[in-house]
C-alpha cells in the first residue's frame, strides 16, 4: 500500500529545501500535495475505446474512502478525433515505430483539446480541477495465453496532458495490473462495484461497447467476477459499413440487421473462435475480433448479401453473451437484475435476440439518469480510478483481472 503521508512529507520536504526559481517543479509538486491531502476532489475522467471515434470526458466531484465514495457527475464532453489522427490510429497496426511515436503525442493532444474545449464551454478555471484521470487510446493489447508477451499499450502521453491543460494527470493504469499478473483489463469493476454495490443484492452491468464486459456486482468485493464475453460492436460496426448508402457506418438502432438473415455456416464458424469458451478471467480486442479477423470471414463470404453479414454479427454478438451468461455467471450467482449499457444497448436487434436468448434474465430498462450516465461511464470509471490513486488505494480487482495482487494503477504526471 502506497504511504501516503510519507510520500507527502518527502515531497513537502524536497520543495522546502529546493526553491528553484523560474521553474515550475515547486509549484508543481506543491499542487500535488495538496490534491493528495484532500478527501474531496474534483476529477475529470478521460477515456476513448476501441472504436476510435474519439474522446469522451466525465467531470465529477468525488469524495469519502473506500468502499464508501460518494460521486456526483456534474457533466459531460465529448469531442471526435480530428480525421487524420482516426485514419493513423485505424491503420496503426500494420504503421511503423515511427507512427506510434507520433500518435503517442497527437492524441494526449486530442485528449487535452477536449479537456480545455469543456473547461471553456462551461467556464471553469482549470485551477479548480485536482486531477485528471486519462485511459488514452489503446493501439495493442496482448492478453496472457498467448505465444506472445503479454502487454499493453495505450497511447496519449499523460505529460503533454499536464503541460497542456495545467492539471495533474495520471495515466497508464493498465500495465501495474499487467504486473503483477493480471490481463490489464477489465478495470470498471471497481467502479461498478462503488456504484452499484447497495443494490440489494447480486447485480450484473454490462457495457456493450466494442467488446462486451460484463462485471457482476456482489456484496463482498472478493466475490466480484468481471471478464470480457466477447465481441459488441465490433463486428456489428464493421459489417454494417459494407452496406451500400449507410453513410454512418452503424447498425442505427438495429434498423438494417433487422432486415437481413443469419447465415447459419458464419455463425458457426464465429462461435468457433477459442476465445469464446476460454474461462474467465479474460480480456478481448483487435486480436480477437477485429478487423484483420473479420475480412476473413468477408471473403469467404463474399457471395452473400452485406445485410445477411450484418444480421449474422449481431446474432454472434447476441450468442456469444448468452453463451457467457450461462457458461460462467449463472451457474455461480443468483442475478436480482441485469443492465446493459454502451451504444449497444440501442440496438433493438441486438437486445431484442439477448433477451430471447436469456429469458431468465430480469433486465432493467435505462431511466434517464441511467442513460446520462452511459453516455459517459467508462470516463467516470476513469476519474473514480485517478481518486483511488491519489488516496493510495488500489484499483484492481484481482478476481476479474486475474492479478496476483491488488495494486495501486497510473502513473503521473504532475
Amino acid at each position: 500500500m502506497l504511504n501516503i503521508p510519507k510520500l507527502c512529507e518527502c515531497i513537502g520536504s524536497f520543495v522546502q529545501g529546493r526553491r528553484l526559481k523560474g521553474h515550475g517543479i515547486v509549484m508543481s509538486l506543491e499542487r500535488l500535495i495538496s490534491t493528495i491531502n484532500k478527501s474531496h476532489r474534483r476529477i475529470i475522467g478521460l477515456m476513448s475505446g476501441m472504436s476510435m471515434d474519439g474522446v469522451d470526458l466525465a467531470y465529477a466531484e468525488i469524495c469519502g474512502s473506500f468502499p464508501d465514495l460518494k460521486v456526483k457527475l456534474i457533466g459531460a464532453h465529448a469531442r471526435p478525433y480530428a480525421p487524420e489522427v482516426k485514419r493513423m490510429l485505424m491503420g496503426s497496426r500494420e504503421g511503423t515505430v515511427y507512427d506510434v511515436c507520433q500518435l503517442n503525442f497527437l492524441v494526449a493532444e486530442e485528449f487535452s483539446e477536449c479537456v480545455n474545449e469543456f473547461l471553456a464551454l462551461n467556464s471553469i478555471d482549470a485551477k479548480a480541477i485536482d486531477a485528471i484521470g486519462s485511459h488514452g487510446q489503446t493501439i495493442c493489447h496482448v492478453p496472457r495465453g498467448t505465444d506472445r508477451i503479454p502487454s499493453t499499450l495505450q497511447v496519449g502521453s499523460s505529460s503533454i496532458i499536464a503541460e497542456m491543460t495545467g492539471i495533474p494527470t495520471i495515466a497508464n493504469f493498465r500495465v501495474r495490473d499487467m504486473a503483477v499478473g493480471g490481463e490489464g483489463a477489465p478495470l470498471i469493476p471497481l467502479v461498478d462495484y462503488i456504484l452499484y454495490r447497495d443494490s440489494g443484492g447480486v447485480v450484473a452491468l454490462n457495457n456493450l461497447g466494442s467488446i462486451s464486459n460484463v462485471t457482476v456486482v456482489t456484496p463482498e468485493l472478493d466475490h466480484l467476477t468481471g471478464f470480457d464475453t466477447g465481441p459488441a460492436n465490433m463486428p456489428i460496426d464493421f459489417f454494417a459499413k459494407l452496406i451500400p448508402g449507410n453513410d454512418l457506418g452503424i447498425d442505427c438502432d438495429g434498423a438494417l440487421s433487422s432486415r437481413g438473415r443469419i447465415i447459419p455456416d458464419l455463425l458457426n464458424e464465429m462461435m468457433q473462435i477459442p476465445f469464446i469458451a476460454k474461462s474467465p478471467p479474460k480480456a478481448a480486442g483487435y486480436e480477437e475480433f477485429g478487423p484483420v479477423l473479420l475480412r476473413k470471414f468477408q471473403d469467404k463470404y463474399s457471395e452473400k448479401v452485406p445485410m445477411d453479414l450484418l444480421r449474422t454479427a449481431v446474432e454472434f454478438s447476441a450468442l456469444s453473451i448468452s453463451y457467457a451468461y450461462k457458461k460462467f455467471i449463472l451457474p455461480h450467482h443468483q442475478l436480482k437484475h441485469v443492465t446493459f449499457t454502451g451504444g449497444g444497448c440501442y440496438n433493438q436487434t441486438l437486445m431484442k435476440r439477448i433477451r430471447e436468448l436469456l429469458p431468465e434474465l430480469n433486465i432493467r430498462e435505462l431511466n434517464e439518469k441511467d442513460k446520462a450516465l452511459n453516455d459517459c461511464k467508462e470516463g467516470l470509471g476513469f476519474a473514480i480510478l485517478a481518486h483511488e490513486t491519489l488516496s493510495g488505494r488500489p484499483g484492481n480487482v484481482p478476481s476479474a483481472t486475474g492479478a496476483n495482487k491488488a495494486v495501486v494503477l497510473g502513473e503521473l504526471a504532475p
